[in-house]
Parts: C-alpha cells; sequence; structure tokens
C-alpha cells in the first residue's frame, strides 16, 4: 500500500528562531505622527491597496485576534505586512475557487506557543498524551514548560530550539514530566521547576520512523497513534492556510524547521492527505 504523498519530510525537526520586531522605547510627536500616516498612505498605495474596505477588514482582524499596537510605528509596520498578505490571500482564493488549488488561505496570527519556538515541545507532548489517554483512558494535557525549562542536559535550547528525541529522552531520564495545570506555558524560558512527586506523563521508549517513509507513518498512525513529526514550513502559503487539502510543490523536503504532530489520515475527491495538529 502506497501512502499519502503530501508530508514533505519525517525527519525529526529543529526549530528556528521566529522573526520579530525591535521597537524603541519613544513617543511620537505630532509631526511623528503625521509623518507615519503619510509613510502608511504611500506604502499602501505602492502596494495597489486603494480599496477603502480594507480599513473594515484590518479592523475586524485586529478584534478577532485581539491586536493592539502600542505606537503607530508599530500599527504602519504592521499594517503594510497584513496588506501585502491581504493581497496574497485575496488572490490565491480567486484561484482556488477556479479550482487551481485544493486549499484557501487566511490571515492568520500566531499559534499558542506565542514568541516561543517550542514546537518540538508541543509536538512531543501531544504524541505523549495520545498515549496516556489510550492507557488511562482521559486525555491529561503535560506541561510544555516543563519540557521548555528543564531538557537542556539533553541537549535541547528551550525557546530557542530543539528535537523531540530530545525531548522524548528528557521524559524517559526523569522518569514522566508534569501536568500542565502543575507547571502552565509562559511563552518564555525559565528555571527549571519539575519535582518527581508531580510526574504524570510517562515515556518508556520511541521509535524514529524511517526517512521519508510515508507508508511507514502511515502503520505507526493507524496501529500506534499520533505521531510527531518535522516538516518545511517555509512557504507563506502554510502560515497562511485557511482550509482545504494544503499542498505547495515548491517546498524543500530536505529544510525542515517546524514540529507537528500527524493525528490521521484519509481521502477526499481523490486526493489524499495527513491530519495535522499544528
Amino acid at each position: 500500500m502506497k501512502g499519502p504523498p503530501l508530508l514533505p519530510s519525517l525527519e525529526k525537526a529543529i526549530t528556528h528562531p521566529a522573526a520579530c520586531l525591535v521597537q524603541e522605547d519613544s513617543t511620537d510627536t505630532e509631526a511623528e505622527g503625521v509623518m507615519m500616516r503619510a509613510l502608511l498612505l504611500a506604502l499602501l498605495l505602492s502596494q495597489g491597496c486603494c480599496d477603502i474596505n480594507r480599513d473594515g477588514y484590518w479592523i475586524s482582524w485586529k478584534a478577532e485576534f485581539n491586536k493592539d499596537y502600542t505606537s503607530e510605528r508599530e500599527e504602519v509596520y504592521r499594517r503594510v505586512i497584513w496588506e501585502q498578505k491581504f493581497s496574497e490571500v485575496m488572490k490565491h482564493n480567486k484561484e482556488a475557487a477556479a479550482g487551481r488549488h485544493t486549499y484557501t488561505m487566511r490571515i492568520n496570527h500566531l499559534a499558542d506557543m506565542g514568541k516561543c519556538n517550542a514546537c518540538w515541545a508541543f509536538s512531543a507532548v501531544g504524541a505523549l498524551e495520545a498515549q496516556m489517554k489510550k492507557k488511562k483512558g482521559r486525555l491529561v494535557p503535560l506541561s510544555v514548560q516543563n519540557l521548555v525549562d528543564c531538557s537542556f542536559g539533553e541537549g535541547n535550547k528551550g525557546c530557542n530550539a530543539g528535537l523531540m528525541t530530545n525531548a522524548f529522552n528528557y521524559i524517559i531520564n526523569h522518569n514522566g514530566i508534569t501536568k500542565e495545570s502543575e507547571y502552565p506555558y509562559k511563552e518564555k524560558n525559565g528555571s527549571c521547576d519539575y519535582h518527581y512527586r508531580h510526574k504524570y506523563g510517562r515515556c518508556s521508549g520511541f521509535r524514529v520512523l524511517q526517512r521519508y517513509s510515508e507508508y511507514e507513518l502511515q502503520k505507526a498512525v493507524a496501529n500506534i497513534g499520533p505521531v510527531a513529526v518535522g516538516i518545511n514550513s517555509n512557504q507563506s502559503t502554510f502560515h497562511l492556510y485557511g482550509q482545504g487539502i494544503y499542498s505547495d510543490y515548491s517546498c524543500a523536503g530536505d529544510k525542515i524547521n517546524h514540529a507537528v504532530l500527524v493525528v490521521g489520515y484519509g481521502k477526499e475527491g481523490g486526493q489524499q492527505y495527513w491530519l495535522i495538529k499544528n
């Protein structure tokens, strides 16, 4: 049996630092504010953003994702980026409506991991939570922060980088990790606060699947459960994904930089797909 064809890679993942905005702590003067508004107008016009209705979309998007920028300078910076993405999304979705793509896009926001690059920890914890549910019959959220703070000895680097294999080795070496309720996620590195008396999720071992073998992955998902995997998330289409079966053939499968959890697979309209928890 041939496995679904869409996963870029099965190799273990290492994260990379996300881009961030460095902003001065200063108060905008009235003149500076006028210049910023003029700059915004010029930049938006240069992008062909002449539809006044986009103001409404911008306001709605900020409200949906609770965005409240601290200065007009940052608002300008974010709006210009948003305008570029908006145009890309509208163009793609128009093509999708014409049958040229199998998925639609939307302007998303940062996932629950926030500013901490802890996808490796979320992926590992998700796989372990699924196994604990199979064993005990209930889903108990486990502590991502426990792995972020405490698995440096196994080779992880907290919010800067990490591997799921290192995370599993930490859990094995310490006979478990803490529940999320007892060691909540803080979106930043902290001092290790793990205590063996609070351990819950345990791992007796793990296996790395054959590289690039989607058949092996399919068997593991079907017979064992959700699997922690690494993918290439560099494509802007990935970050703007809305719904449908995602496929981008410009993806380079050997450039792994993001960890996710494969929770299932299926087939729709003759096209096979993986079901991913990001």
